[in-house]
């Protein structure tokens, strides 16, 4: 995949060539989510137009609000260009991409707990004026909460979820536990069963994108993933663990691209960018085991640079801490404070 944009909301410049994993980083605000939103619906426009259809009519205008939200009105205008794969987009020809679906891309946006409360699952009426990635991951939730709700029902008090062996559940089970509102999250531990709200706030952060990858195993075995910020509420630890359990299980037939606060997946980046020529050994004693075919797979980091409310992305792919351009060597910011600091304590100690 390989997306170009100008003058697309507070993106003044993006050139972006997907690899097979794909990590960018940028401040809040710098347009990272308006740019990956942009690309499911290139890839989905006529299923989701379609969907808008089946509720009301829409003009194209009234659809690009509903898709970024309602205070989006003039994320497009005559002077925004967008190419995929070389294919220019304009206003008009925005909404006949793709064939027909709008699960093509499996999209896990950073808001994904919000779509608990108190464990049980919200309803898309709590999301009218939310970008339209929410309710597609709230209907995807949905899908797999309710199938498994319904075995619950006939089964069991309690029906635990699958692929959850990860340090923040330690021993613990996730699972769904009938009650009279209807079946709701939960953890089982040594046989006691502890309500959602109790739970850790990466444990609450972390369970709506594993469900989701849950189902993905099952369900989505053509399409590529876009996951937003992985290491909300987790330690590093947790989230070097998610990076390993992406790579091994879903990097292999698919581009998966991740946006990202936390200096830990550039760190993944830069150590498999460079990996020695024993690789086996090397990852064996660095991660306690292997990663499927990861040395063949392309890594690429972007970084959004926001300068005075106009967002330009640079290719840091390279993550040369010694390189010229400062974006690069700070990796997209990460490490401003720490490069700051260090050259202010060489200054003072002169």
């Amino acid at each position: 995949m390989h997306l170009k944009v100008r003058n697309f909301g507070q993106i003044k410049e993006a050139d972006v060539e997907f690899g097979d994993l794909t990590i960018i980083v940028g401040q809040q605000a710098s347009g990272k989510t308006l740019f990956l939103e942009l690309l499911k619906l290139l890839h989905e426009s006529k299923g989701i137009s379609k969907r808008y259809e089946e509720i009301f009519p829409r003009t194209p205008e009234e659809k690009i609000k509903a898709y970024f939200s309602q205070s989006m009105d003039n994320i497009l205008t005559d002077d925004t260009l967008i190419e995929l794969n070389g294919n220019k987009i304009t206003k008009s020809t925005i909404w006949d991409m793709g064939d027909g679906n709008y699960d093509n891309i499996l999209y896990i946006p950073a808001q994904r707990a919000l779509c608990f409360d108190e464990g049980r699952l919200k309803s898309s009426t709590d999301f009218t004026e939310s970008p339209e990635v929410i309710n597609l991951f709230l209907n995807y939730l949905t899908n797999q909460i309710y199938e498994r709700a319904s075995i619950a029902a006939k089964k069991t008090d309690f029906l635990k979820f699958d692929g959850f062996k990860n340090p923040i559940f330690y021993n613990a089970e996730v699972g769904l536990k009938k009650e009279p509102k209807g079946s709701s999250l939960v953890l089982r531990l040594n046989g006691d069963i502890i309500p959602y709200m109790a739970w850790s706030s990466g444990q609450r952060e972390f369970t709506p994108l594993l469900l989701a990858l849950e189902r993905f195993s099952k369900i989505g075995k053509q399409q590529n993933i876009i996951i937003e910020e992985p290491e909300i509420g987790l330690h590093p630890k947790a989230v070097l663990d998610f990076m390993k359990i992406i790579t091994n299980n879903y990097l292999n037939d698919r581009q998966i691209i991740i946006s990202t606060h936390s200096n830990v997946p550039l760190e993944f980046a830069w150590t498999i960018n460079n990996l020695p020529q024993n690789q086996v050994g090397f990852l064996t004693e660095l991660f306690g085991g292997t990663l499927n075919s990861i040395s063949n797979k392309k890594i690429k980091v972007y970084a959004f640079e926001n300068n005075n409310g106009e967002t330009s992305v640079k290719d840091i792919s390279n993550l040369n801490t010694l390189s010229e351009n400062t974006i690069e060597a700070e990796w997209g910011g990460l490490t401003n404070f720490i490069s700051r600091a260090t050259e202010l304590m060489y200054k003072y100690e002169e």
